[in-house]
Protein backbone atom coordinates (compact mmCIF):
# COMPACT_ATOMS: atom_id res chain seq x y z
CA UNK A 1 0.00 0.00 0.00
CA UNK A 2 2.46 2.37 1.08
CA UNK A 3 4.19 1.62 -2.32
CA UNK A 4 1.46 3.38 -4.06
CA UNK A 5 2.37 6.80 -2.70
CA UNK A 6 5.31 6.52 -5.33
CA UNK A 7 3.89 7.11 -9.05
CA UNK A 8 5.42 5.79 -11.45
CA UNK A 9 7.30 3.21 -9.14
CA UNK A 10 9.11 0.21 -11.49
CA UNK A 11 9.34 -2.62 -8.98
CA UNK A 12 11.79 -4.73 -9.80
CA UNK A 13 12.99 -7.09 -7.05
CA UNK A 14 13.28 -11.43 -7.38
CA UNK A 15 11.75 -14.69 -6.55
CA UNK A 16 14.56 -16.93 -7.16
CA UNK A 17 17.96 -17.26 -6.77
CA UNK A 18 18.60 -16.93 -10.91
CA UNK A 19 16.62 -13.17 -10.57
CA UNK A 20 18.46 -12.41 -7.51
CA UNK A 21 21.50 -12.81 -9.31
CA UNK A 22 20.23 -10.49 -12.41
CA UNK A 23 19.10 -8.14 -9.97
CA UNK A 24 21.77 -5.35 -10.21
CA UNK A 25 21.95 -6.03 -13.74
CA UNK A 26 18.35 -5.22 -14.47
CA UNK A 27 18.31 -1.80 -12.10
CA UNK A 28 21.35 -0.33 -14.14
CA UNK A 29 19.42 -1.37 -17.01
CA UNK A 30 15.68 0.51 -15.31
CA UNK A 31 18.01 3.69 -14.33
CA UNK A 32 19.48 3.52 -17.97
CA UNK A 33 16.20 3.13 -19.51
CA UNK A 34 15.48 6.07 -17.86
CA UNK A 35 13.01 5.01 -14.71
CA UNK A 36 13.46 7.20 -12.28
CA UNK A 37 11.69 5.14 -9.03
CA UNK A 38 12.58 1.76 -8.47
CA UNK A 39 11.54 -0.25 -5.93
CA UNK A 40 13.75 -3.60 -4.54
CA UNK A 41 16.79 -2.35 -6.87
CA UNK A 42 20.22 -4.31 -5.81
CA UNK A 43 23.37 -2.43 -6.14
CA UNK A 44 26.83 -3.81 -5.55
CA UNK A 45 30.09 -2.54 -4.25
CA UNK A 46 33.33 -4.94 -4.28
CA UNK A 47 32.08 -7.64 -1.58
CA UNK A 48 29.17 -5.82 -0.56
CA UNK A 49 25.28 -5.86 -2.01
CA UNK A 50 22.05 -4.08 -0.85
CA UNK A 51 18.56 -3.58 -2.35
CA UNK A 52 16.69 -0.65 -1.54
CA UNK A 53 13.44 -0.05 -0.81
CA UNK A 54 12.87 2.96 -3.00
CA UNK A 55 15.65 4.51 -5.15
CA UNK A 56 14.68 7.95 -6.46
CA UNK A 57 16.82 8.68 -9.26
CA UNK A 58 17.12 12.14 -9.92
CA UNK A 59 20.31 12.88 -11.86
CA UNK A 60 22.68 10.69 -14.07
CA UNK A 61 24.40 9.54 -10.91
CA UNK A 62 22.60 10.98 -7.72
CA UNK A 63 19.89 9.35 -5.92
CA UNK A 64 17.93 8.98 -3.04
CA UNK A 65 17.30 6.49 -0.41
CA UNK A 66 13.54 5.40 0.62
CA UNK A 67 13.44 3.01 3.15
CA UNK A 68 9.73 1.47 4.15
CA UNK A 69 9.77 0.43 7.37
CA UNK A 70 6.25 -1.19 9.25
CA UNK A 71 7.18 0.65 12.77
CA UNK A 72 6.05 3.80 14.14
CA UNK A 73 9.09 5.71 14.27
CA UNK A 74 11.99 5.88 12.84
CA UNK A 75 14.38 4.13 14.62
CA UNK A 76 18.33 4.23 15.16
CA UNK A 77 18.76 0.38 13.05
CA UNK A 78 17.06 2.10 10.02
CA UNK A 79 19.62 4.44 10.17
CA UNK A 80 22.37 1.78 10.23
CA UNK A 81 20.23 -0.29 7.52
CA UNK A 82 20.98 3.21 4.96
CA UNK A 83 24.35 4.23 6.57
CA UNK A 84 25.13 0.56 4.73
CA UNK A 85 23.02 1.59 1.44
CA UNK A 86 24.91 4.75 1.28
CA UNK A 87 28.35 3.47 1.56
CA UNK A 88 27.53 0.71 -1.24
CA UNK A 89 25.90 2.99 -3.83
CA UNK A 90 28.74 5.80 -3.10
CA UNK A 91 31.23 2.53 -3.55
CA UNK A 92 29.21 2.22 -6.58
CA UNK A 93 29.75 5.71 -7.90
CA UNK A 94 26.65 7.29 -7.05
CA UNK A 95 25.87 10.25 -4.98
CA UNK A 96 23.15 9.50 -2.45
CA UNK A 97 21.59 13.31 -2.35
CA UNK A 98 18.29 12.39 0.57
CA UNK A 99 17.79 9.85 2.72
CA UNK A 100 14.28 9.21 4.21
CA UNK A 101 12.45 6.67 6.39
CA UNK A 102 8.43 5.96 5.59
CA UNK A 103 6.92 4.73 8.63
CA UNK A 104 3.22 4.02 9.80
CA UNK A 105 1.53 6.60 11.14
CA UNK A 106 -0.26 5.65 14.34
CA UNK A 107 -2.74 8.48 14.33
CA UNK A 108 -4.46 7.23 10.95
CA UNK A 109 -7.95 6.61 11.04
CA UNK A 110 -9.29 4.95 7.72
CA UNK A 111 -12.40 6.08 6.73
CA UNK A 112 -13.32 4.11 3.38
CA UNK A 113 -10.17 3.33 1.05
CA UNK A 114 -7.14 3.32 2.60
CA UNK A 115 -5.12 6.59 1.66
CA UNK A 116 -1.50 5.66 0.44
CA UNK A 117 -0.32 9.24 1.16
CA UNK A 118 -1.69 8.86 4.90
CA UNK A 119 -1.06 5.75 6.66
CA UNK A 120 2.27 6.51 6.27
CA UNK A 121 4.97 9.33 7.19
CA UNK A 122 8.14 10.03 5.20
CA UNK A 123 10.55 11.73 7.37
CA UNK A 124 13.87 12.82 6.33
CA UNK A 125 17.12 11.76 8.07
CA UNK A 126 20.12 12.67 5.23
CA UNK A 127 22.18 14.46 8.07
CA UNK A 128 22.15 11.37 10.75
CA UNK A 129 22.65 8.88 7.60
CA UNK A 130 25.48 10.91 6.08
CA UNK A 131 27.01 11.36 9.55
CA UNK A 132 26.90 7.71 10.16
CA UNK A 133 29.12 6.72 7.22
CA UNK A 134 32.24 6.96 8.42
CA UNK A 135 31.44 4.55 11.11
CA UNK A 136 29.92 2.15 8.96
CA UNK A 137 32.63 1.73 6.48
CA UNK A 138 34.65 0.77 9.37
CA UNK A 139 32.47 -1.72 10.75
CA UNK A 140 32.10 -3.09 7.26
CA UNK A 141 35.70 -3.03 7.18
CA UNK A 142 36.08 -5.26 10.78
CA UNK A 143 32.99 -7.59 9.03
CA UNK A 144 34.86 -8.27 5.96
CA UNK A 145 38.55 -9.24 8.21
CA UNK A 146 36.12 -11.61 10.63
CA UNK A 147 34.67 -13.01 7.25
CA UNK A 148 38.39 -13.82 5.61
CA UNK A 149 40.13 -14.95 8.94
CA UNK A 150 40.59 -18.41 9.13
CA UNK A 151 39.74 -18.82 12.75
CA UNK A 152 36.17 -17.93 14.42
CA UNK A 153 35.69 -15.24 16.27
CA UNK A 154 35.02 -15.67 19.80
CA UNK A 155 31.31 -16.27 20.25
CA UNK A 156 31.16 -15.00 23.82
CA UNK A 157 27.90 -13.76 25.04
CA UNK A 158 29.74 -11.28 26.74
CA UNK A 159 31.19 -9.58 23.32
CA UNK A 160 27.95 -9.38 21.99
CA UNK A 161 26.58 -5.88 21.48
CA UNK A 162 23.81 -4.38 23.90
CA UNK A 163 22.26 -1.47 23.81
CA UNK A 164 23.35 -0.34 27.59
CA UNK A 165 26.96 -0.54 26.52
CA UNK A 166 26.09 1.32 23.14
CA UNK A 167 26.68 5.21 22.43
CA UNK A 168 23.80 7.44 22.17
CA UNK A 169 22.52 7.26 18.94
CA UNK A 170 20.20 9.92 16.67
Amino acid sequence: IVEQRFVGLRRLGFENYQEYLSLPKRTAEAIAQGERLISQGRFEHEQLTCICDVVAVVGERQLELIEIKGSTKVKPEHLDDLAFQAVVLEGAGFEVLKCSVVYCNNRYVRHGEIEPDKIAIEKDVTEHVLNKREATRREIDKALKIMASSTMPDPSPARAWSPAAAPARA
